[in-house]
């Protein structure tokens, strides 16, 4: 027989300093952001809270309504100022270097 394990799904915040998680956290748990998702989460549903429901999720407009948007518009600037992630070149990537899988 199959067991049924329950899938967690995580959605990861990064974030360059303690400052700037406590100012997105302040946001994500106002009342105003509270109100907005659970006006669009069904809690009976199978996977209640979705990626599709937090991207729904305006944070430009939840500074706004706290009177925090020029806060908000300072961090961003700064994230979209920051130099785009790229790959190292294709002769230095790692998983190029690792040994065949074998097979069982």
């Amino acid at each position: 027989m199959h067991k049924c394990h329950p899938v967690l799904t995580v959605n990861f915040l990064s974030f360059d300093s303690q400052a700037e998680a406590e100012f997105i956290l302040e946001l994500l748990t106002s009342k105003p952001a509270q109100s907005c998702l659970d006006s669009m989460v069904f809690w009976d549903d199978k996977r209640p809270i979705t990626i599709d429901i937090l991207r729904r999720l305006s944070l430009q407009a939840v500074a706004r309504e706290l009177g925090l948007l020029e806060p908000y518009t300072d961090w961003a600037k700064a994230i979209t100022q920051l130099p785009p992630f790229s790959l190292p070149s294709s002769d230095a990537t790692p998983w190029k270097t690792l040994p065949p899988r074998q097979s069982v």
